[in-house]
């Protein structure tokens, strides 16, 4: 048997402790590093521990040629016992957050909304100054949302349009606003916010070109649907959860721009320099490149400290497509790569692993990302599936749950992002200068998008804000947060993860007060009910479709994606999308 490393007498002690409670022919072998195929199995040893395990199987008198990692997720609460990535035993275990416990952490990332286009009015009509703002030496500020005849852009007439409580259109169309999709493109939402595609350095935006970039799409017929909200009762999950736990009322894209340079840095950190899905200025129906993004991500750190780690999707993982160059190369990425399905199960056993990222589940037919026009019910039955599984599970008080959504997607939002965003590294920034304006520098943030922090320790009716000499709150903060949490004397993070806007960013941490948990659930209801709104089949796909057609097609096929494939294929709708893909569903 291969020999295990200790880092001291105590790891010693501790792994000859975890051998005499195995059962009879366990053997425990040193873990090669990446090395982290796992699935759950009664191993008859107390379960209270973590404890990586190969177990020699037999057959009849013949010995098997393979061995299979076990993982035992239970968690104690005084230590963790787990091989790293470097085959040693390690009794770490994650530090608190705040007065919280926790074990595990939850991120549902959906897609394309503003915070005022969904949480705006969540607050109206509420005595402001009597909500629990956190820390208490943070901004002064009430909650900012949105007010009555207070908020508004202007037509080409110049007449005022303000922002306004409720969605219309008949029938079903209420759901879907805005319809058709709004611009996402850099310098589309330059325009939004600044009135202009080419903003001068130190410019402040006025949030006063929402309007008129909508209505210069052409296939708009009621522009004013851009400055509609939806009312609290039309998003009664969302805005229960963020009244019954926490919201953040600053939390900010982490750059103006784009899906996946936005994603990029939940899981990175930064975007490489990329402010668009694609190479140009405009969408077309080519796919967006991995290429940009082989970069060390979050998955890469937990890795190395031998931390537990799944993303869960439908059929396609957006993650494993936009990062498949760097998991490549990661022994064993695949196993990590999970349905929804046994997201649900897991959560309700508490054996969830430490990080579980959460994507949409359906991107195209009936797509429940809430990516415009795509109908907000669906994803608010997806937000309550997530919240019952975990909420409901055996680790419930120790796990926090985190919604956010990637950027803005064209939506109006009144508040104007700070020019205080830390620039991420030294990456070559994808847009050349135009008009004599330097490339973008990424020291400034995206529009609001809605986050809500979700878990027993959380005071009702809380607001999450920044210290005052802090940097605002944006996606890096999850990973600051992952970091203070997994490894807080930082002796690993930093080699993996350089990125400046994560060692700038603030922490969740100050936003778990209650030193118990509560005792009962709050009543969240149920999504709205109703036949949702499919998406219609003449409508062009948008660039994460494209991705996961080409995906599709590409398998189908047997050949390497290219980034053409569509075109070849006279792929654009949704319609081709279905006649293509035939029997596959995302």
């Amino acid at each position: 048997m291969p020999r295990i490393q200790f880092r001291n007498d105590s790891d010693k002690a501790v792994y000859a402790a975890l051998k005499r409670r195995a059962v009879n022919r366990a053997t425990y072998h040193r873990v090669e590093p990446g090395a982290s195929r796992s699935f759950t199995r009664d191993t008859g040893m107390e379960d209270n521990w973590i404890v990586q395990i190969a177990r020699e199987r037999r057959i009849g008198r013949k010995r098997a040629a393979g061995r299979r990692l076990h993982t035992v997720r239970k968690l104690h609460r005084d230590a963790v016992v787990t091989l790293n990535a470097r085959g040693e035993v390690s009794t770490a275990r994650p530090a608190n957050l705040g007065n919280a416990t926790i074990d595990h952490v939850v991120v549902l990332m959906l897609e394309n909304r503003s915070f005022d286009n969904l949480l705006g009015w969540m607050y109206e009509g509420r005595d402001l100054s009597k909500l629990n703002y956190v820390p208490c030496e943070s901004d002064s500020r009430l909650f900012d949302g949105l007010k009555t005849d207070t908020y508004w852009n202007a037509d080409a007439s110049g007449d005022r349009l303000y922002a306004s409580k409720g969605t219309t259109g008949k029938n079903g169309a209420r759901w879907v606003v805005p319809d058709p999709d709004p611009r996402e493109q850099f310098r589309y939402m330059n325009q939004q916010q600044f009135s202009l595609m080419n903003p001068p350095p130190g410019k402040k935006a006025t949030m006063k070109g929402f309007f008129l970039d909508y209505a210069g799409i052409e296939a708009v017929t009621r522009p004013e649907q851009i400055m509609q909200s939806y009312a609290p009762a039309q998003v009664p999950v969302l805005t229960a959860l963020a009244r019954q736990y926490a919201v953040c009322d600053r939390w900010f894209a982490s750059a103006p721009c784009q899906t996946w340079p936005n994603r990029s840095f939940v899981h990175a950190g930064t975007s490489n320099g990329r402010i668009n899905n694609l190479d140009g200025p405009e969408d077309s129906y080519a796919v967006p490149s991995n290429r940009h993004y082989d970069v060390p991500t979050i998955f890469d750190f937990l890795q190395k400290v031998g931390a537990s780690w799944h993303v869960y999707s439908g059929v396609f993982s957006l993650t494993d497509l936009q990062f498949a160059r760097r998991f490549a190369r990661m022994k064993d990425a695949a196993h990590h790569f999970k349905w929804f399905a046994e997201f649900k199960l897991r959560a309700r056993r508490g054996k969830l692993p430490r990080y579980s990222f959460i994507e949409p589940t359906r991107w195209l037919v009936e797509p429940n990302d809430q990516h415009p026009p795509h109908d907000v019910r669906a994803a608010e039955k997806l937000i309550k599936e997530v919240y019952d599984a975990v909420s409901n599970g055996k680790a419930w008080e120790n796990t926090l749950l985190i919604v956010t959504y990637d950027e803005h997607g064209g939506c109006y939002d009144h508040v104007p992002p700070p020019r205080t965003a830390e620039p991420p590294d030294d990456a070559k920034p994808q847009q050349p200068p135009v008009d004599g304006i330097d490339p973008f520098r990424f020291d400034r943030y995206g529009v609001r998008v809605p986050t809500v922090l979700i878990n027993p320790h959380i005071k009702p009716s809380t607001v999450l804000r920044k210290k005052p000499n802090d940097r605002e709150f944006d996606h890096a903060s999850i990973l600051a947060t992952l970091r203070d949490w997994l490894d807080p004397e930082c002796k690993t993070f930093p080699n993996v993860l350089r990125s400046r806007r994560i060692k700038k960013a603030p922490t969740l941490a100050a936003v778990m007060q209650r030193e118990t948990p509560r005792g009962t659930l709050p009543r969240i209801p149920d999504a709205k009910a109703g036949r949702y709104e499919k998406a219609r089949v003449e409508t062009a796909l948008n660039p994460i479709q494209r991705a996961m057609v080409a995906t599709g097609l590409s398998r189908k096929l047997g050949v390497r994606l290219d980034p053409r494939i569509l075109e070849r294929h006279g792929v654009t709708t949704i319609a081709d999308a279905r006649r293509v893909l035939g029997r596959i569903r995302c």
